[in-house]
C-alpha cells in the first residue's frame, strides 16, 4: 500500500525486546522511508526518544518517547503524531504528496531497523475510510504464523526473512 498525504496509519504495539545490536537503537514501528524523494510516513523508537516523518518533514526528537515493554498506540496522519491519544507532534503545511513506496509493518521498507515487537493491530484508513485492519493469527491449516486483514479477509505471511514468534 502507497501511502499519501491522506494516509493515516495506527499501530498498538508492544516493544518487547533487543535490537539485536546489543542495545536498543532506532526500532521502525512502520513506515515508508523515500530518500530519493524524501516522502516518508513512519514511526521509529528507541530506549531514550523516538521520532517520525510525515511527507517531506521530521518530527523532533522525543516526539515519541516511549516506555518499552509497555502496550502503546501510535498513530501518524496529516494533523500530527500521537501517542496513546496524545498528540505529540503538529506537521507544518505541506502540499499533497504520494510515496513510490509502498508501507511496511514492522520496519520501514530501506531500513535495516527491524521491530521486535509484539503487535496486537494496525489499521490503515485513506482520506477517513478504513483500508486495512491487520490483527496477527495463525493458519490452522499448517499453524504458520502472520498477519490477517479483517477488511480484505486475505491472510499474510512475513515477506521478510525468518517467521513471526510467538510469546511463551
Amino acid at each position: 500500500m502507497y501511502g499519501t498525504y491522506n494516509t493515516s496509519v495506527e499501530v498498538t504495539a508492544t516493544i518487547t525486546q533487543d535490537s539485536g545490536t546489543g542495545s536498543r537503537g532506532y526500532i521502525q514501528v512502520f513506515g515508508i522511508l523515500d530518500s530519493t524523494s524524501g516522502i516518508t510516513i513512519n514511526a521509529s523508537v528507541n530506549e531514550n526518544t523516538g521520532y517520525s516523518r510525515f511527507g517531506s518533514q521530521i518530527a523532533s526528537e522525543g516526539s515519541l518517547y516511549t516506555n518499552f515493554d509497555v502496550k502503546h498506540i501510535y498513530i501518524n496522519n496529516n494533523q500530527g503524531l500521537y501517542l496513546d491519544g496524545t498528540k505529540t507532534y503538529t506537521w507544518g503545511q505541506q502540499g499533497s504528496f504520494t510515496s513510490p513506496l509502498t508501507m511496511y509493518l514492522f520496519k520501514a521498507n530501506n531500513s535495516s531497523a527491524i521491530g521486535p515487537m509484539r503487535i496486537y493491530n494496525c489499521r490503515i484508513k485513506e482520506n477517513g475510510v478504513l483500508l486495512r485492519h491487520f490483527v496477527p493469527c495463525y493458519r490452522k491449516s499448517d499453524s504458520v504464523r502472520g498477519m490477517y486483514d479483517i477488511i480484505e479477509r486475505k491472510f499474510y505471511t512475513n515477506a521478510g526473512s525468518g517467521t513471526f514468534e510467538i510469546p511463551t
